[in-house]
């Protein structure tokens, strides 16, 4: 699954985490925001890293460990 929005009020779509938060807090800056004032760039920066880097390092989908790891009742209620 990807994050998606859809600002039909200028008719924009933006994916991802990252974009949708950037794109938030430069469309609407009155609103409340997740990004602490001034440290968008940095928290840019690491979640970039983070993805490239941490994420592209993993050898398999977490659900797919989730699934392997709780019982099978669980995995079935979660499927």
């Amino acid at each position: 699954m990807v994050p998606l929005i859809h600002d039909q009020s200028i008719g924009v779509v933006i994916s991802g985490s990252s974009n949708i938060v950037q794109y938030s807090y430069k469309q609407y800056p009155w609103s409340p925001c997740v990004v602490t004032s001034g440290t968008l760039a940095s928290e840019t920066a690491y979640y970039n890293y983070f993805h490239s880097v941490v994420r592209s390092k993993q050898s398999r989908p977490t659900h797919q460990y989730v699934y392997e790891t709780i019982s099978p009742e669980s995995a079935a209620f979660l499927k």
